[in-house]
């Protein structure tokens, strides 16, 4: 529709996205509130080089310090200095919740906050100040609240999540409050990774549709809620086709910031498209004591903490308990309970989407609980997702979409990212072009999705290849089979391989250690090792 110029701008801006386009009959115009343009190219260009012209919208996506995240999280910031809270930032975040609805709210009473599910906290000297600056926005371009909570609420609340552990309480050179934080996360470790926007957009694209959406009823969990972008786009694509019963949201989340941030999105959600239809119930609970009930979706990106890392011995125990029926025989990662709840909660026909960690489908000692899932569920996806998923951490990840099923097994269709930045990107953006175009596989060299001859295609593991890889592997048991190739266990007897013993010594006898030249010697050491044991020298 015909709309002022700004108003385009407004709106990308506040979808933390730096172009608008529309159509209008043969042209495409494209609106970039960053360099304050309005272009237009034909529609037929646009059809004809359409991968070209992506590659040139993508050109001008780069972050700025005026994007919608970091001006807000200045604002935060600022109150963060206002209230001097030292640990999780409740009162500060309430703020941030009422400076945004002043957005859409002239007077915040206590009845406005109430309908909003926020607190109605004290605003103290200078949140006046704040509350012009959000309405003034940047450059003359106002923000639109609908578009920062419904696209830009992910960044911004992950990055407010990331509690502060000092700020500069000093004033600025205008007497304004600084704005200067400093994130304790960069220096310590938890685990706790924040899904992006594209992953959680196609894992609930892919649970969704093995999902019976003429039911009266639906239950939905998240264990491990964060900012709540997994229900929160549940409830979107749940709309999107059309849902018409009511739905249950459950979220679990130790953190009362995470807690208080996803039970205010999905108010908003509610409030606005759903009505009374949606039932929600929030928690701050450890999800690994609570009682998780039946779900028929259940939706995670658990934390990934291995049992080195976890410090409190209680966690440890109850995450052995829960594991107790898996048998396993070395210390699991947090994310194997959070597995094993999950699939233990679904209805008889529910469906997992999960996060996970590369370990627990690739490492023997999860080869127990790998079973148990083939045994509860029908695999439809397992992905390989690499090192770049995370904007915060180096970690491999995987994901895994299931439905309970005991009397149905069947190949999965398996996703493999080369290890490089924007692989897992584009491999989500690639696979959803599959599904538009009813495509069978999609085959790039950063990404292959495509359903292997047979799954696991590593024995004993769920370890995804390349498509050139398992037709290596076809390769070579069709020449096993007929005879031209045999398994080395048939032709050799081993009976132990090599073993690499400790890398960083480098261990000579007393003989070489004596032919060598003094200067040299300094830098050996007498070793123990298991002939000390045998011979007792």
């Amino acid at each position: 529709e015909e709309r002022s110029i700004t108003k385009y701008y407004s709106d990308a801006w506040s979808s933390d996205v730096k172009n608008y386009i529309t159509i209008d009959a043969d042209k495409v115009f494209v609106y970039n509130w960053n360099r304050q343009t309005k272009e237009s190219v034909k529609l037929s260009i646009v059809h004809d080089k359409f991968h070209s012209f992506l590659k040139i919208l993508n050109s001008t996506n780069y972050r700025t310090a005026d994007d919608i995240t970091p001006f807000i999280l200045r604002l935060f910031a600022q109150m963060r200095n206002l209230t001097r809270e030292r640990i999780e930032p409740n009162v500060s975040l309430n703020l941030l919740f009422k400076l945004l609805i002043s957005l859409k709210e002239d007077c915040l009473t206590s009845e406005i906050c109430s309908q909003w599910g926020i607190e109605n906290v004290y605003e103290p000297a200078g949140f006046d100040v704040l509350q012009e600056l959000i309405r003034k926005g940047v450059r003359n371009i106002t923000p639109n609240l609908d578009y920062i909570l419904r696209h830009g609420s992910g960044p911004l609340f992950e990055t407010a999540h990331r509690e502060a552990s000092c700020f500069d309480t000093q004033l600025d050179l205008f007497g304004e409050i600084s704005s200067n934080l400093e994130y304790f996360s960069q220096a310590k470790y938890t685990g706790i990774h924040y899904t992006p926007r594209y992953l959680v957009r196609s894992i609930v694209e892919n649970t969704i549709k093995y999902l019976d959406l003429t039911a009266p009823t639906l239950t939905i969990l998240d264990p491990a809620c964060g900012s709540g972008t997994f229900l929160q786009e549940a409830l979107k694509q749940l709309r999107e086709n059309n849902y018409q019963g009511r739905i249950s949201i459950k979220g679990f989340d130790t953190s009362s910031v995470a807690v208080q941030t996803t039970k205010f999105l999905l108010g908003y959600e509610t409030r606005t498209l759903w009505g009374k239809s949606v039932q929600i119930d929030i928690r701050q609970q450890d999800s690994l004591l609570a009682e998780w009930g039946e779900n028929d979706l259940v939706l995670m990106n658990p934390p990934f903490i291995s049992s080195e890392l976890i410090k409190d011995t209680n966690t440890k125990e109850i995450i052995n308990m829960i594991l107790t029926d898996v048998s396993m025989k070395k210390r699991p990662n947090m994310a194997a309970a959070f597995l094993y709840k999950a699939m233990k909660s679904l209805t008889s026909t529910g469906v997992l989407g999960a996060v996970l960690p590369s370990s627990i489908l690739l490492q023997e000692q999860y080869l127990p609980l790998r079973n148990m899932a083939r045994q509860i569920m029908k695999l439809t996806t397992v992905a390989q997702l690499g090192n770049f998923v995370f904007s915060d951490a180096l970690v491999d990840t995987t994901f895994i979409i299931g439905q309970k099923n005991k009397a149905f097994s069947q190949i999965p269709l398996t996703i493999w990212c080369s290890n490089c930045e924007q692989s897992a990107f584009d491999a989500m953006k690639g696979w959803r072009k599959m599904q538009y175009n009813k495509s069978q596989e999609c085959i790039k060299d950063v990404y292959n999705i495509y359903t292997p001859s047979h799954f696991p295609l590593v024995r004993d593991s769920w370890k995804v290849l390349p498509k050139t890889d398992d037709e290596l592997v076809q390769r070579v048991c069709a020449r096993v089979n007929n005879g031209t190739l045999k398994p080395i266990q048939t032709v050799f007897e081993v009976r132990q391989g090599v073993i690499k013993g400790n890398r960083n010594v480098f261990e000579i006898d007393e003989r070489e250690y004596n032919n060598l030249p003094k200067m040299e010697k300094r830098f050996y050491r007498p070793i123990a090792s298991s002939q000390t044991i045998d011979y007792g020298s």
